[in-house]
């Protein structure tokens, strides 16, 4: 799922209630890029960053115990603390 519903909340409920059973918080689309000197798409991967938890991380905590779905983040964790930042998430 991505963040740019216009409500993030309503639009897990509704893939909570067509059979959802989990969500990834957010995935990173492709983005290619233009090459200027040859006309052509080409590939721009931009790897996640400590930063890119943050959405993600404020998000499972605003849905948790709100529906019946597994939630999960899959950019952003660098660390042993981002670690278990994301399980406290499961624990509160």
């Amino acid at each position: 799922m991505h963040p740019f519903f216009s409500s993030v909340a309503h639009m897990a409920k509704e893939l909570n209630k067509a059979g959802a059973d989990g969500l990834v918080l957010f995935n990173r689309f492709y983005q290619p890029d233009i090459n200027l000197d040859t006309l052509e798409v080409e590939p721009n991967v931009i790897l996640s960053t400590p930063f890119a938890m943050r959405l993600p991380l404020r998000w499972i905590a605003i849905l948790y115990g709100r529906q019946m779905l597994t939630l999960l983040q899959q950019a952003g964790i660098y660390t042993a603390e981002d670690v278990i930042k994301m399980i406290m998430q499961e624990l509160k």
